[in-house]
C-alpha cells in the first residue's frame, strides 16, 4: 500500500509540475496558495473524511463520499432556521418564504445533483422539514407533505430528481438510445440505454440514476422541449412531494 501511495505522489507532482509548465509557456499564472492535490480512491481502508478539496463551493472527500459538504450545508441552512425563528413572528408567510428560498433552498440546490442522493443528505431533509414548519408555526410533530404542497416548495429529493431529469434532458444528444444499439422491436427501444454495471459506486451515480429516472416518463414528456418539461414536473413535484427518490416512478406516468 505505501509503494502505491508513494507512486501516486509521484505521479500527482509530475502532474503538476506540467500543468505549472502548461500555464507559464500560456502567460497564464497558477496561483499555488489556492492549488490543492488529493489522492482519490474508493478503498475505504485508504480514504479519510477528516481533509477535503473545495472546488467551485464543493467539497470533495478523497474517499468520494459528502458527509464533509453535507455538513457544511446544514451549518449554512441552520443559521437560515435561526433567521426565520428569529422573524417569524413579525414578517407575513410570504416574506418568510423569501427568506427560505434566499437563505436554505439556494445552499440546498446547488451542486445537489452530485451529493443528494447520498444517505448523509436525510439529515438536510429532516432541517428543511424543520424550517417549513417553522415558517406556517406547525407544531414539530405534524406532517409536513400538507406543508410542502400549500408552499409549492420542492422537497430535497424533489430537487435532486428535477436535477436529474434536466441533466439527462440537457445531454441527450451524447447519450445512446436503444434502438441504436439493438434492431430488436421492444417496448423499451426508444429509452436511453443505461450500460450494465456490477459497482454500488456506479449504480448509485447520479449519471445512472439519471438516466433510469427519466427513461420512467412518458414518452410525450420526454420528446418535450426542456422549460416546457422543466415546468411539467415541477408542478407534478409540487403536487406530490417526494419522500424519497424511488417514490417518483410511482408519479412519473402522472405527468
Amino acid at each position: 500500500i505505501r509503494d502505491n501511495i508513494t507512486s501516486s505522489i509521484s505521479d500527482m507532482n509530475k502532474i503538476s509540475s506540467k500543468i505549472h509548465d502548461w500555464c507559464c509557456n500560456n502567460n497564464l499564472a497558477l496561483n499555488t496558495a489556492k492549488t490543492e492535490s488529493s489522492n482519490f480512491s474508493l478503498s475505504r481502508q485508504n480514504s479519510t473524511t477528516d481533509k477535503s478539496v473545495r472546488f467551485l463551493g464543493i467539497h470533495l472527500e478523497p474517499g468520494l463520499g459528502w458527509q464533509i459538504h453535507v455538513n457544511n450545508i446544514s451549518k449554512k441552512i441552520s443559521k437560515g432556521i435561526f433567521i426565520l425563528r428569529v422573524l417569524k413572528n413579525s414578517l407575513s408567510i410570504d416574506s418568510l418564504l423569501t427568506v427560505y428560498y434566499g437563505q436554505i433552498h439556494s445552499h440546498l440546490n446547488y451542486g445537489i445533483i452530485l451529493w443528494g442522493n447520498h444517505p448523509s443528505a436525510h439529515s438536510l431533509f429532516v432541517l428543511q422539514k424543520r424550517a417549513v414548519r417553522l415558517i406556517y408555526g406547525a407544531s414539530s410533530r405534524s406532517h409536513c407533505r400538507p406543508l410542502f404542497i400549500q408552499s409549492g416548495i420542492l422537497t430535497l429529493p424533489s430537487m435532486f430528481v428535477l436535477a436529474c431529469l434536466l441533466y439527462v434532458k440537457t445531454n441527450l444528444d451524447n447519450l445512446t438510445i436503444c434502438n441504436s444499439v439493438h434492431s430488436y422491436s421492444t417496448r423499451y427501444n426508444c429509452n436511453i440505454y443505461v450500460t450494465k454495471c456490477k459497482y454500488s459506486y456506479t449504480q448509485k451515480s447520479f449519471h445512472n440514476i439519471s438516466l433510469k429516472l427519466f427513461n420512467s416518463l412518458p414518452l410525450s414528456i420526454r420528446n418535450l422541449p426542456l422549460l416546457t418539461l422543466r415546468r411539467k414536473v415541477r408542478i407534478a413535484l409540487k403536487r406530490n412531494p417526494l419522500y424519497d427518490v424511488q417514490d417518483f416512478y410511482n408519479i412519473s406516468s402522472l405527468i
